[in-house]
């Protein structure tokens, strides 16, 4: 899965997680989304459970153009988010 420009749900199947799950995920996303400006983190939102990077740029930083993040952002936000998922499920036995 890729993040492109104008992305309307750059992870469609968070509809189905823990609202806490996705949180998560979001905070992670914008963490590891390099900063220049800040321009990229200000302008990734969370829309209910869309991740939304709405900036020019945002398949190029997630296809790994920058050396702060080499693999982007999506691929190691969907491999910690069955931590994440898991985790919130823990707390709820």
């Amino acid at each position: 899965m890729k993040v492109t420009n104008n992305t309307s749900q750059t992870f469609t199947d968070m509809s189905k997680l823990p609202a806490k799950a996705v949180k998560r995920a979001y905070d992670y996303f914008v963490a590891i989304t390099p900063r220049r400006s800040g321009n990229a983190r200000r302008q990734t939102k969370l829309d209910k459970t869309t991740i939304d990077a709405n900036y020019p740029y945002a398949s190029k930083l997630d296809d790994g153009y920058s050396p702060k993040a080499p693999q982007g952002m999506t691929e190691p936000t969907m491999k910690k988010l069955t931590g994440f998922v898991q985790e919130e499920i823990k707390k709820i036995k």
